[in-house]
């Protein structure tokens, strides 16, 4: 999970540092924003009674939460 992780965050770096674009990326510029705490995911759950997916849970604590997309 962890490489795989670490394989996105590679791929966003890449692509701006190379001056890449897409839709929505003069705004977003392919930047992620911090990554949320345990503390922070757990009371989103709590909140919603919910459980995250292992992978969008491990994407928000150790990637980003949030940042690059659409917007829409």
């Amino acid at each position: 999970m962890r490489e795989r992780l670490d394989a996105i965050v590679a791929k966003l770096t890449a692509v701006r540092e190379q001056g890449l674009s897409c839709f929505g990326s003069e705004s977003h510029r392919f930047a992620l924003h911090p990554v949320a705490s345990e503390a922070e995911v757990a009371a989103f759950e709590a909140q919603r009674r919910v459980r995250l997916p292992a992978d969008y849970r491990a994407f928000l604590l150790h990637v980003g939460n949030g940042g690059a997309g659409p917007y829409y």
